[in-house]
């Protein structure tokens, strides 16, 4: 949304203004919300258990970790990026899940690009990047005319 003020029209700019202001209220309003609201996890249980999907502008303290915060992302009907600082869980998610694409070191964004021209099987875009890799799949969302802000949800894991 943001990204739309350096293409606006002059008479757009009051349009967006209230935008972000509505973007800024809602967002408070969620924090305060989440702060209000404690969800406990019994040992036997997986983050699914209690979430249907993790909601969106939230901090999520899991305090341990192998709780299914990453499963339960990867089956989530939405695009996501998924920052992972762990190369061996990247390589082992993706392994495991044939739609998602890995991007570290040595992906190249041209690659990331292809991979959002193909159809997945699930139908949605699932990517695993490592903090220092984000920076190459953020600008092939751009090159791709993905609009990472309203149609991508990023979650930062273990990170």
């Amino acid at each position: 949304m943001y990204n739309n003020l350096r293409y606006a029209d002059s008479d757009l700019i009051d349009y967006y203004t209230y935008q972000i202001k509505a973007e800024e209220s809602k967002y408070n309003y969620l924090i305060k919300q989440a702060k209000k609201k404690k969800i406990t996890i019994a040992q036997h249980q997986r983050l699914s258990d209690v979430l249907t999907e993790i909601p969106t502008n939230v901090l999520l303290n899991k305090t341990i970790t192998g709780c299914g915060a990453t499963h339960s992302e990867i089956h989530a009907k939405r695009n996501s990026i998924i920052i992972e600082p762990n190369l061996p869980v990247i390589d082992g998610k993706c392994a495991k899940h044939p739609d998602i694409f890995g991007v570290k070191e040595g992906v190249t964004k041209e690659e990331i690009v292809a991979y959002l021209k193909h159809k997945t099987d699930c139908g949605y875009h699932k990517i695993l990047t490592t903090p220092e890799s984000f920076p190459k799949v953020r600008s092939a969302l751009y090159e791709a005319a993905e609009r990472i802000y309203n149609d991508w949800f990023l979650l930062f894991d273990e990170c």
